[in-house]
């Protein structure tokens, strides 16, 4: 049995006037699967509950993230602004002993030298007879070539800085004339200290004296005893007094 478009026009006119109608009608016109999209609609709904509290979730976390990075990094420059400090606390620490040493080593060297001063008659027996300490001013022909500039002022201030010029005569060739010892002393004989008695032995050669440079201190560096072989500088090394410090 058809139904007429009058027909179907009162059976929308009575379904709009009684709802109850509809909600009998529906499954029949749906089918049964419509029974199951309110649940199907209420577990969507706890799905994109749980989805946006995950989301939540997970921001939050990824603030705490954060937070705690850049705790980290400000950690992390405090940490680099107390290692700076103290690198310079640490470098002016050892420029200040740096300082101190070369002071002490100084003060050590003078010690020496006014000891090779006041022993000089016995300690340099071994080279000369009768020695006896003398300065720049026993080389008037030194003093004469500085004065027509014959002798560079460098040269001069080099034989200056001298340590100790001790002469005599050497008691391996009696009469020939007076043999200069030119000394450069320190605590710790070093490469400077075999250079410069070789330097200054060197310039008053030049004048036609006999000399004899020598290196001399409590101790010796390796290279400076290899240097001093290979430039014929004598090195004297005496004992290190209880007395002294080291």
């Amino acid at each position: 049995m058809a139904f007429s478009v009058v027909e179907f026009e009162d059976l929308v006119r009575l379904l709009r006037e009684h709802p109850e109608w509809r909600e009998r009608l529906r499954p029949l016109i749906l089918g049964e699967r419509w029974e199951a999209v309110p649940d199907r609609l209420d577990r969507i709904e706890q799905l994109l509950e749980e989805s946006v509290r995950r989301q939540a979730a997970f921001e939050e976390r990824q603030a705490a993230f954060e937070r705690r990075q850049e705790a980290f990094e400000r950690r992390q420059e405090a940490f680099e602004l107390e290692l700076a400090k103290l690198v310079v606390v640490s470098q002016t620490t050892v420029a200040r002993l740096e300082r101190l040493e070369g002071r002490f080593g100084n003060l050590q060297g003078m010690v020496l030298e006014s000891r090779y001063v006041d022993q000089a008659e016995s300690w340099f027996t071994t080279w000369l007879d009768r020695p006896r300490v003398m300065s720049i001013q026993a080389f008037p022909e030194v003093l004469a070539a500085r004065r027509e500039g014959t002798l560079s002022e460098a040269d001069y201030q080099r034989l200056l800085m001298v340590d100790l010029w001790v002469q005599g005569e050497d008691p391996s060739d009696p009469g020939h004339g007076v043999t200069t010892v030119v000394a450069e002393i320190s605590a710790t004989v070093n490469l400077e200290d075999v250079t410069r008695a070789d330097q200054a032995a060197t310039i008053l050669r030049a004048y036609g004296q006999k000399v004899l440079p020598l290196a001399a201190g409590w101790r010796i560096t390796d290279d400076a005893a290899a240097l001093a072989e290979r430039l014929g500088v004598t090195v004297h090394l005496t004992r290190q007094p209880n007395d002294t410090m080291v």
